[in-house]
């Protein structure tokens, strides 16, 4: 008795996940990848119109940028907070500062962030400080209003309105004992439908919605002095102490904002993978020939992220300047070397003048 074998074929989809060095050797054999990209083509980047940004009900987004490419979406909200700064601290022109990103690729599930949304929004933090691109006086709050009380009439004090008001003796009073405030930038991103690297995406989405940040005004309310009785240790003698009560709000009056003060474009990100493909013969008998190092721009799918394992990323700006690279020779039989690094920093500044 004879067993008759039948030949089993996969999906492609499916072969990248059993065999996903095959996969795409196979491929880039007639130069094509397992996305039908050419080698150094990347995915257009549709970025959405950002006349008006997001909005919730509690008025509290006031930057944000919606990016699409191929199947992904990232969204990134920007909040504010208000912290309060060293009074004898001197603020230099060449001081930068940079805005916190919370990564959140959308699963399908609750809990912590995983080390992948962590590293992430460590290595956006890092890119935006070292590419020098929000200066720290542009978040400082110069000067912010007295809100008073004038027949029952609740009164918003700015002192450089040119405003004429009876508030102004008291507001010179409050001027003489205020503190110093600056803004901070919280970045939301949530990644829909997440590729192999999402990195150069969320770089994107940060830069569009710091461009179209409006920061508002602040004022104060409630500021008066408040006594209550404290007793000593070494003696039952009481006594009382002043204690100042400053509440800082933000006025949602949006005749009000201004534009967040950027230093440059902060550049556009580009990825590259480095791996060895063999040029076969039309003529299976004959030998295979010389094994070449090919890069790879802009990695996608299963089979360039399962396989690929030397890669570089590189952040250029429009006056071809380049702002970071991140290189990781992760293959000893496909690494970057000196020509290939070059061949990608020209393809990075080609692509940062078109983007």
């Amino acid at each position: 008795m004879t067993t008759e074998l039948k030949q089993v074929s996969f999906p492609p989809e499916v072969l990248a996940r059993i065999v996903p060095d095959v996969s795409l050797q196979r491929h880039l054999s007639i130069g094509l990848r397992p996305n039908l990209r050419n080698f150094l083509e990347f995915k257009p980047i549709e970025i959405a119109s950002n006349e008006n940004n997001l909005t919730t009900s509690n008025n509290n987004i006031f930057g944000s940028s919606i990016i699409k490419s191929g199947n992904t979406t990232v969204i990134n909200t920007i909040t504010l907070g208000i912290v309060e700064n060293n009074a004898n601290e001197k603020v230099e022109d060449d001081v930068y500062v940079s805005i916190y990103p919370v990564v959140d690729i959308q699963r399908g599930r609750s809990g912590a962030p995983s080390d992948e949304e962590m590293i992430l929004s460590q290595n956006l933090f890092e890119t935006i400080l070292h590419s020098k691109l929000i200066p720290k006086k542009s978040l400082n709050i110069e000067s912010y209003g007295l809100a008073t009380n004038e027949d029952g009439d609740i009164k918003i004090f700015y002192p450089n309105n040119n405003e004429t008001s009876s508030s102004s003796n008291e507001y010179e009073d409050f001027e003489s004992q205020r503190k110093r405030y600056s803004f901070v930038l919280f970045s939301h991103i949530k990644v829909f439908s997440k590729v192999s690297t999402i990195f150069d995406l969320c770089h994107v989405s940060i830069l569009e919605a710091l461009k179209n940040v409006k920061l508002p005004r602040v004022y104060m309310t409630d500021f008066s002095t408040t006594k209550i009785v404290m007793k000593s240790r070494n003696s039952n003698t009481r006594g009382l102490v002043g204690i100042n009560k400053n509440n800082i709000n933000i006025d949602l009056n949006q005749d009000l904002y201004y534009d967040l003060e950027l230093n440059g474009d902060g550049g556009v990100s580009s990825n590259f993978g480095a791996i060895t493909t063999t040029n076969r013969s039309e003529n299976e008998d004959e030998e295979p020939q010389q094994q070449t190092v090919e890069l790879l721009a802009d990695l996608e799918g299963e089979a360039e992220e399962a396989t690929i394992l030397s890669r570089v990323s590189i952040i250029v700006d429009k006056s071809e300047r380049i702002k970071r690279i991140s290189l990781i020779n992760g293959d000893n039989n496909s690494e970057i070397g000196l020509d290939l690094l070059q061949k990608a920093i020209d393809v990075a500044k080609l692509r940062a003048k078109n983007v």
